[in-house]
């Protein structure tokens, strides 16, 4: 049986492709920052995923891997993502359906007291890129992303990601819209899980899922769109995430992880295209989501019982 290739691409951080075997699909990545050392330390963790108890239209798709690729199967086939940008598809009740249900299953996740022993020094290949962003020579694409920030607002990122090794819950490691794969009306919702996994605190993927909504938020403002529909599928997405754990997000600790996620992004943009042109557009935002951490501070609100 001849394999169909519907997709094939790579950007900075990944190099994957999806395809149809008939009467699935199949999604190979490769994650350029993974450590092959990593793959057997997750093992626990990735078996671990499919005693969760989700939804049962809502599924974690733990991989295989053949050499340094790993390989998800899939019954559904296209990307939540490019359901909701450029042009957002989801609206009214599907989105809210859609982001709450996410919300859910990383809360069941959280709070399904899953391995970490194994764990202690494996790390997501989003941070270790991030690390390596952050330390970049000056003539380099993200060096140049740097360069263009405050000593400040750069010393608060390096302190921001290394408190993220604290904290002793199973995370995704990488809980993004491109990891979420559905059907036409979303009824079907299947999330790739495993290659990512660390321990770490549960805002690293509440603030990993927030910043990508915040910065399409952004963008559809510099296109000159309306930006209410996805503040309103983050609100979901925690309202999704309360509803199972019972308790509400340290928002502080969410704000620096999109501050950190948002950053990352400029940096594999600048690195992908070879240009600092997007990176340029978006300094003062980033600066502000940095900056605004340090005005909320002053108010206390740690993780507690949700309202």
């Amino acid at each position: 049986m001849c394999a169909d290739i519907a997709w094939d691409y790579g950007t900075r951080a990944w190099q994957q492709r999806l395809v149809y075997d008939g009467p699935q699909w199949r999604l190979a990545r490769r994650t350029n920052e993974s450590r092959v050392e990593d793959v057997e330390h997750r093992a626990d963790a990735r078996a671990h995923l499919a005693t969760v108890e989700l939804d049962p239209a809502v599924r974690l798709v733990a991989p295989t891997y053949t050499g340094d690729e790993a390989e998800y199967p899939l019954l559904a086939c296209e990307v939540l993502a490019s359901q909701l940008w450029p042009e957002l598809r989801q609206v009214g009740r599907s989105l809210e359906h859609a982001m709450t249900s996410l919300g859910a299953a990383l809360g069941r996740l959280h709070t399904s007291a899953g391995p970490t022993e194994g764990l202690e020094r494996v790390v997501s290949p989003h941070l270790l890129r991030l690390r390596a962003h952050l330390d970049a020579a000056p003539g380099t694409w993200a060096g140049q992303v740097v360069a263009q920030l405050a000593p400040s607002v750069v010393e608060s990122l390096r302190r921001w990601l290394d408190e993220l090794d604290r904290g002793d819950t199973l995370c995704h490691g990488g809980f993004s819209l491109g990891s979420v794969f559905v059907d036409q009306d979303v009824t079907r919702i299947e999330i790739l899980a495993g290659d990512e996994l660390m321990r770490s605190t549960p805002e690293l993927d509440l603030g990993w899922m927030l910043g990508e909504l915040t910065e399409i938020e952004f963008q559809a403002g510099l296109r000159g769109g309306n930006g209410l529909a996805y503040a309103g599928a983050a609100e979901w997405f925690l309202e999704g995430w309360t509803s199972v754990t019972g308790v509400a997000p340290d928002r502080h600790q969410v704000d620096r992880v999109i501050a950190l996620r948002n950053f990352l992004q400029a940096c594999d943009v600048a690195e992908t295209t070879r240009s600092i042109n997007a990176a340029e557009r978006g300094t003062l935002f980033l600066t502000y989501l940095v900056e605004r951490v340090a005005i909320l501070d002053a108010v206390a609100s740690p993780r507690g019982a949700a309202a």
